[in-house]
Parts: C-alpha cells; sequence; structure tokens
C-alpha cells in the first residue's frame, strides 16, 4: 500500500497594501492596491474608533454615566477575490459618516490560513 504525503498549504501572503489616497469622499471611494502570493480570498474589515463610558467595568458607546472609554466599532465588512500577484480594487463606502477609520485586511486562502494588515484612512465630507 502506498502512502502519499500531501505538504501543507502555505500562508498567503500580504504586501504593498496602499489606498491610492488616504483622504477620500465615501460615495467616491478610492482604489484599494495589494499584492498577495498567492489566490486568496480577501476580506477587509472597516472600523471605527468611539467615544464612550464604562458601566460596571464594560465600555458601552450610549453610555452617558461613568469612567471615559474608547471602544472598536466594525462599520462594514467586504469580501474580495484576488489572484496571486498584484491586484487592485475600487474601495466605495457609500453612507459612511466623515471621520477617521481603520481597514484591518485580511488574506485567507483554501486551507483557511491567514495574514492581516491595518491600515488608517480619513473619509472627507465633500
Amino acid at each position: 500500500m502506498a502512502t502519499t504525503t500531501v505538504a501543507p498549504a502555505k500562508r498567503p501572503k500580504l504586501s504593498a497594501v496602499k489606498l491610492g489616497s488616504k483622504r477620500f469622499v465615501a460615495k467616491k471611494g478610492t482604489t484599494l492596491k495589494l499584492t498577495v502570493s498567492q489566490a486568496a480570498r480577501i476580506r477587509v474589515v472597516i472600523g471605527q474608533t468611539v467615544k464612550g463610558h464604562k458601566v460596571k467595568g464594560v465600555c458601552k458607546r450610549r453610555a452617558k454615566k461613568g469612567k471615559r472609554c474608547t471602544i472598536k466599532v466594525t462599520k462594514r465588512t467586504l469580501t474580495l477575490s484576488a489572484r496571486a500577484g498584484a491586484n487592485s480594487f475600487k474601495f466605495k463606502l457609500p453612507g459612511l459618516a466623515a471621520g477617521a477609520y481603520t481597514a484591518t485586511i485580511s488574506a485567507q486562502n483554501a486551507s483557511g490560513k491567514s495574514q492581516a494588515i491595518t491600515i488608517k484612512f480619513t473619509i472627507k465630507r465633500r
């Protein structure tokens, strides 16, 4: 009986991740450029840090009393398909208010392994 060994899938590597502009209007958007070592599913989680107050040891966004704190709120999640090599995607976020945000970008291949990179950007009014 012959046994075959399968090499474990390598985790995709993200590199050269950048936005065409760090400040843009949400409706018009910008370009997200990245390079990935192998074909992968790209997940982009858009988050914003907001102010809150601690209630019973937990930071609550809408609380009026308590010690001040900050909490990260997920505003949007995007899923994109990337091929091996350089990729470019239109990055539009209609409906998001003006302010500072972060985008956590992760690449995931068929074996489920991933790597994440976080970039900051600002949405301006018009």
